[in-house]
């Protein structure tokens, strides 16, 4: 039990620095439908979302595509 607490703890502290240099970044990417192709929209808004959070950041970038 003490070499798990130990454990855990250690875990804790090593993870902690990372955790406080993180930043989030919002972006937002908007697209003309045309002829009613909703998933090609939602792919070019999707490509400008992640222009801009590159251009506004210079590091990773996530992307997480949800349906609206």
């Amino acid at each position: 039990m003490v070499t798990l607490k130990r454990a855990f703890i250690t875990a804790l502290f090593l993870t902690l620095p990372i955790a406080t240099f993180a930043n989030s970044i919002d972006a937002v990417g908007e697209a003309i439908i045309y002829n009613n192709d909703i998933a090609d929209a939602r792919y070019r808004a999707t490509q400008q979302a992640i222009k801009q959070a590159v251009l506004e950041s210079g590091s990773r970038v996530n992307v997480k595509d949800e349906p609206q």
